[in-house]
């Protein structure tokens, strides 16, 4: 099982798919969600989300997503990131 992860700027999603795991920049520091993460909702910094996945070959793939200002929520497994603008690196 995996998390779903879906990304939204200026109300278009950029990006959804399956993850093992997102890194975000948080006001304290970077922060990680893991299958089975608490339910949260946090502030974003500008900077770069990291998704990190497997394909079916067991071959880790990562995603970089540039974000600017915007808010994370994480909810049974669900990761939704609403930001004013994003760009897949």
């Amino acid at each position: 099982m995996t998390l779903k992860v879906n990304f939204v700027a200026a109300g278009k999603r950029i990006w959804s798919g399956d993850a093992d795991m997102v890194i975000a920049p948080g006001f304290s520091g970077d922060f990680g969600i893991l299958k089975g993460h608490e339910s949260m909702v946090t502030l974003l910094c500008d900077g770069i989300i990291k998704v990190s996945s497997h394909d079916e070959n067991m071959q880790t793939q990562l995603t970089n997503v540039k974000v600017e200002a915007g808010f994370l929520s994480c909810c049974e497994d669900e990761v939704s990131i609403v930001t004013d603008s994003a760009e897949i690196l």
